[in-house]
């Protein structure tokens, strides 16, 4: 499962699932028992050449309007399955109405760096979505890549890339490694990055993993971004507290900015880009995990795009 405070983590799902409850929606309750993952494909999963996906499609979808689409890239020696039985994380992609699409590493790991002898990760990531477009009806407009730690720096491989192509890009907790690109392509490019201060696991400034082998510097890589996509801030840095609960759909910084909150915040640093994209930086103050309540924040921004 994505790392997510133990003490905080059955509250979150609570006050979760309590939120769907009073919006009239069956999300809660579409987490257990006949939870409609997968409900077009194999128990194991949708095939395409290359791997395997997994889905969580809204229970309360009509199976008519278009669906907003969030692609979650995994972490190190994760699968699927475990994403998808990961409640508190899943409960805002339900709540909010949009079909979430767990693609499987090539065993348990990105080939992030196009080396000849993985897997070709755009081709595969452009195969699985070409089926989810097969199986269900989708909002083009909202098709977003999000991960969780080796996980983000494929999000962030993507982005940079642009290929292939997602309205928005959502990275928890890591950032590209070296050898760095010396250009990303060009265009459009909205991404949010969410990192803790004190992560070990992924450091903000990087980790040399082996010999020869280093984590990448978070800074330095929003900072290149930010050159290559001619940005400048667009607002004040604001600190923001950390929601108990889900948060109205909103464009940040706003929306992240609840009516209470515990001790623990996000501070962010919005800047726009000459390409109209956006680029937000936000820290806290923790470890290598996510919040169900900045996912939830992450799909309102991905929603505003």
């Amino acid at each position: 499962m994505v790392p997510i405070r133990p003490a905080r983590a059955a509250l979150l799902a609570a006050l979760l699932a309590l939120a769907s409850m009073l919006a009239g929606t069956a999300g809660a309750a579409g987490l257990s028992g006949t939870n409609p993952a997968d409900a077009a494909c194999p128990d194991d999963g949708c095939r395409v050449e290359g791997g395997r996906y997994r889905v969580v499609v809204p229970p309360a979808w009509n199976g008519r309007d278009r669906l907003p689409v969030a692609v979650w890239f995994h972490g190190y020696r994760q699968d699927p399955g475990e994403v998808i039985g990961d409640r508190p994380l899943v409960a805002p992609f339900t709540r909010r109405g949009v079909l979430l699409v767990v693609p499987e590493g090539a065993e348990g790991s990105w080939n992030f760096r196009a080396r000849p002898e993985g897997r070709d990760e755009p081709a595969f990531v452009g195969r699985v979505l070409d089926d989810v477009r097969r199986r269900w009806a989708i909002d083009e407009g909202h098709v977003a890549a999000l991960g969780f730690s080796i996980g983000a720096t494929m999000v962030w491989s993507l982005a940079c890339r642009r290929e292939p192509a997602f309205t928005a890009h959502v990275a928890f907790s890591g950032t590209l490694w070296p050898p760095y690109p010396e250009h990303c392509a060009a265009g459009r490019t909205d991404l949010l990055h969410i990192h803790g201060t004190t992560d070990t696991v992924f450091p903000l400034a990087g980790r040399e993993v082996r010999t020869g082998l280093r984590q990448g510097n978070s800074d330095m890589m929003l900072d290149f971004l930010r050159a290559e996509k001619s940005c400048r801030p667009a607002a004040p840095t604001l600190s923001a507290p950390v929601p108990t609960a889900p948060v109205p759909t909103a464009a940040l910084p706003t929306a992240s900015v609840p009516a209470a909150a515990p001790p623990a915040g996000l501070t962010c640093r919005h800047d726009a880009c000459a390409s109209g994209g956006t680029v937000v930086s936000c820290r806290h103050g923790g470890g290598h995990w996510v919040e169900p309540a900045w996912v939830d924040m992450a799909l309102g921004w991905m929603l505003a795009r």
